[in-house]
């Protein structure tokens, strides 16, 4: 049994008989436990899983001692880990009697460090508790069972840790960007409104976006609650919002007659200007709607630095902060984050990889998919999605997080990395961990070019390496890889990454809007708009991209196109359908996320479930675009539609007709809806 003690000997190649007993009852896997062994644990599961064997784990020698007390007796939990990987993964069940616990200590006099059930870890008591509730360990409790107390405790515990939880997110996902006043109206609880403004807070004051709550109540349309606000002396009616608009004017944008007329009576201003010197006459004009430039009320008026991180220290972080993701037949990485949403100090804890490898089919409640972590790559863990858990996927940026909780992060035991305070700049060096054909390795490149919410970079990837975080010297994340991209004109190809600080925006608009769209708008593409909803949108003057004959054609172009690649590779038909299926899932979002502007041909817009992105068309720079494919669409400089964004105005703005014109008033309008048509 000597073999079970000698590193030496571990060579691969060796078959042992793994079970094999001598006249004492010893047998390996016994002995290498008792002698605290790890590295020859590992190498009899490897060696039992290359020929197919099934390790005895049950099993007791004369003096009763037997694998699971072995390993509490050495107090290794690294090593209880790996047996329970090794269980769960070849789905057997260990039975453990508290009897043979009792038994093998009173056998031996003492001469075991645990004296007493009691003495047992409690963090072996933890595993043994989620194991058993999965149905991967039996326990047999003796009739004064101390385990049994044990196991009441860990229960106990472990409810009031997750009630704790569960309130802490109830309130983090309360506890948003909006003031408690700004956040009752913007839900439109006319009551708690009332309630709050007469316990004396300002009814002027302005949420995160510069909302005040009169806006608020305008932008929802709520004319119950524009009269509950007016009712109080106190309301500054003529207040504007950060973005320079006030309460008449969105009033205006939403072409609400109705409204208008209740601001006008309650003696609104109808000469103050926005920042483009619009009157709130010259928006109902170029809405094209009489609800003010014909009203009476108007006529009668109008006469860091940090030191960077030692080498050393970096893979001890990364490897437990990397893992590769496989689903069916497409291997990505993946990698763990802790995002400061809502805040620094209640921060989300999460894993994030791209969407296209895990879209918004594959992280529907009770599925689950599989990583291996890259610090112990031989055990896949299955991540099943929880309904209380937030996750939120985007297609357009390609991005998916997963919020990780208290079971899936004990179990897989990550460093969540930090995410960088600054964008990334052209030039500046990053490192990528990745699992490029599906093997961990490390890379080193630079940026080389910034565009919209992309990074582009020169560091050596392959396939497998989608998914992959961008660090920079501090092992920050800057971004996140995502694809190669064709360069015009050249056979070439260039690497594209998404910046961590797009990722960061478009996760915390979803997560701030929880309480009013419900935690289900983030896993999800922009939902199907009504008729009555595209008719507005027409009105304004936004159109689908894509009509229902164009959406034929395509159709009709992949089952063409895929049936050639499976005469030319001899693809299998499994494979061909699924590559059907992925192409027609994506059709099936840009039919009902991509417009276009019917009085400016050279603007796309684009609406994805947490804001819309508009897209300057150049006829000769974009002339190769394929607008009903996904990864063409992404290519576009995409900026995203909010208030007081400079790359949008610098951008698109300043290059489109200005000032009065129905693009700034289309524009805006978008601004004021937020997610409204998303």
């Amino acid at each position: 049994m000597n073999y079970a003690n000698n590193n030496n000997n571990s060579n691969n190649n060796i078959t042992l008989e793994v079970n094999e007993k001598n006249n004492d009852g010893w047998y390996p896997l016994l002995a290498a436990i008792d002698n605290n062994n790890f590295e020859m644990v590992e190498l009899l599961i490897d060696n039992a899983n290359r020929n197919n064997i099934i390790l005895e784990l049950n099993e007791k020698n004369k003096n009763e001692y037997f694998p699971v007390f072995g390993i509490m007796n050495n107090n290794h939990i690294k090593m209880f880990k790996s047996l329970l990987y090794y269980i769960k993964e070849k789905n057997i069940r260990l039975v453990i009697n508290e009897n043979d616990i009792e038994n093998v200590i009173s056998n031996n006099n003492g001469n075991y460090n645990i004296k007493d059930v009691s003495e047992i870890n409690i963090e072996f008591i933890k595993l043994l508790h989620k194991y058993k509730s999965i149905d991967q360990i039996k326990i047999i409790f003796s009739e004064k069972s101390k385990l049994l107390e044990m196991f009441n405790e860990v229960s106990n515990n472990e409810k009031i840790e997750e009630e704790k939880m569960k309130n802490e997110k109830i309130k983090r996902k309360t506890n948003n960007n909006d003031t408690p006043l700004t956040y009752e109206c913007r839900n439109g609880n006319i009551e708690e409104v009332e309630k709050l403004i007469n316990n004396g807070k300002d009814i002027n004051e302005k949420n995160k976006y510069g909302d005040t709550p009169l806006i608020i109540a305008c932008k929802n349309n709520n004319m119950e609650l524009v009269k509950c606000l007016l009712r109080h002396k106190e309301i500054d009616i003529d207040l504007k919002s950060d973005y320079d608009i006030n309460a008449l004017m969105v009033a205006c944008y939403f072409k609400n007659k109705d409204l208008v007329n209740c601001l006008i009576d309650n003696n609104a201003n109808i000469e103050i200007q926005d920042s483009k010197n619009n009157l709130p006459l010259h928006i109902a004009y170029e809405n094209e709607n009489d609800i003010l430039y014909k009203n009476n009320n108007y006529e009668n008026s109008h006469s860091h630095q940090e030191n960077p991180m030692l080498f050393n220290n970096i893979f001890n972080i990364i490897n437990r902060s990397i893992c590769k993701i496989e689903i069916d037949e497409i291997s990505g990485t993946g990698f763990f984050i802790k995002i400061p949403i809502p805040s620094k100090e209640n921060a989300m804890c999460g894993l994030m990889t791209n969407n296209h490898i895990l879209n918004e089919n594959m992280i529907k409640l009770n599925k689950s998919f599989r990583i291996y972590m890259a610090y112990n790559e031989k055990y896949g863990i299955d991540i099943k999605i929880n309904k209380e858990d937030f996750v939120f996927t985007s297609e357009l940026i390609d991005v998916t997080f997963i919020e990780l909780n208290n079971d899936i992060i004990n179990e897989i035991d990550p460093i969540f990395l930090n995410p960088s305070n600054e964008d990334a700049k052209v030039n500046e060096s990053v490192l990528i961990y990745q699992y490029a054909q599906a093997k961990y390795s490390l890379a080193h490149g630079n940026i080389t070019d910034i565009k919209s919410f992309n990074y582009y970079h020169d560091v050596i990837i392959n396939e497998g390496s989608s998914g992959s975080p961008l660090l920079n010297k501090n092992c920050e994340v800057v971004g996140m890889h995502k694809s190669k991209v064709f360069i015009k004109n050249s056979i070439n190809r260039i690497n594209v990454a998404v910046r961590y600080s797009e990722v960061e925006y478009a996760i915390g608009i979803s997560f701030n809007n929880i309480n009013i769209y419900g935690i289900e708008k983030a896993k999800k593409s922009a939902r199907l708009l009504s008729d009555t909803e595209i008719e507005i949108l027409n009105d304004y003057g936004l159109q689908l991209k894509l009509t229902p004959d164009d959406v034929n054609k395509v159709i009709k172009n992949i089952n063409e196109l895929y049936k050639n690649e499976e005469k030319k590779k001899e693809t299998i038909e499994e494979k061909r359908e699924k590559k059907i299926e992925k192409k027609l899932q994506e059709l099936e979002i840009i039919k009902k996320s991509l417009f276009y502007c019917t009085f400016s041909e050279n603007l796309l817009f684009y609406r994805t479930n947490y804001t819309w992105y508009i897209a300057l068309l150049s006829k000769k720079r974009d002339k190769h675009i394929l607008i009903s494919n996904l990864n063409d669409i992404k290519k576009l400089n995409w900026y995203p539609i909010i208030p007081k964004s400079e790359k949008l105005i610098k951008r698109i703005e300043s290059k489109i007709k200005y000032g009065y014109g129905r693009e700034y008033i289309l524009i805006t309008w978008l601004k004021l809806t937020e997610l409204m048509y998303l």
